[in-house]
This record gives structure tokens, C-alpha cells and sequence, in this order.
């Protein structure tokens, strides 16, 4: 590992070298028997489901429940796939940040000049 103030040749500064963790390419994928589900294990759509519920039955005012869904669901995938089938590129990202500003920041600024 180089100290700092160490000098590398070919940077931009000349006097730190770029520290960046190597990538392997590849795709994530789920592993697991849906059958477990019946027996208490969690998946995705588990916990997206408590989440709904628990949002529901305590029903207070500044407690919402948003599913990840909502923003990027199956359709999204056919049209924008993410690229390791876990972490979304820049379009998907750019895509889920308007449909969250649309669902949960809209008329914010409108109440707080009301």
C-alpha cells in the first residue's frame, strides 16, 4: 500500500494513484426454495407484504408505506434491466428518482407556501 504524498506517475496530480476496488463482472442471482416460505423464511415479497400490513394496522398520520414496486417492478426490468441483476445503472436510478419525487414530494413545496 503507497503512504500518502506517495508520487505515481501518469496521474492526473502526480502524487496520489486512483484507488479502485476491482470489479467482477458477473450477476447476482436469489438462491433459495420458495417452498421455505411456508416455514418462515423471508424473501423480498415477505417483508414487502409485513411492511404493507404493519403500515395498515398502526394507521398513523406520518407513518407511509411506499413499495419498492411502485418505483421499479417487473415492467421496468423488461425495458431497463440492471446490468448484474442487483444494482441499477444510471437511466433506472434517474427513472425510480422521478416516480419516488412524483409519489412522495409533490406538493411540498405547495404546502409549506400555503
Amino acid at each position: 500500500m503507497a503512504r500518502l504524498g506517495t508520487r505515481w506517475p501518469g496521474t492526473a496530480s502526480g502524487r496520489v494513484r486512483p484507488c479502485r476496488p476491482r470489479r467482477r463482472r458477473g450477476a447476482f442471482r436469489a438462491t433459495g426454495d420458495p417452498a421455505e416460505r411456508a416455514s418462515g423464511k423471508l424473501t423480498l415479497g415477505v417483508i414487502r407484504d409485513e411492511l404493507a400490513r404493519i403500515t395498515a394496522q398502526r394507521a398513523a398520520g406520518n407513518l407511509h408505506h411506499l413499495d419498492g414496486l411502485d418505483l421499479y417492478g417487473e415492467a421496468d426490468f423488461a425495458e431497463l434491466p440492471l446490468p448484474d441483476q442487483l444494482h441499477p445503472d444510471t437511466a433506472t436510478h434517474r427513472r425510480t428518482a422521478e416516480r419516488f419525487a412524483k409519489r412522495v414530494l409533490s406538493g411540498v413545496g405547495d404546502a409549506r407556501s400555503a
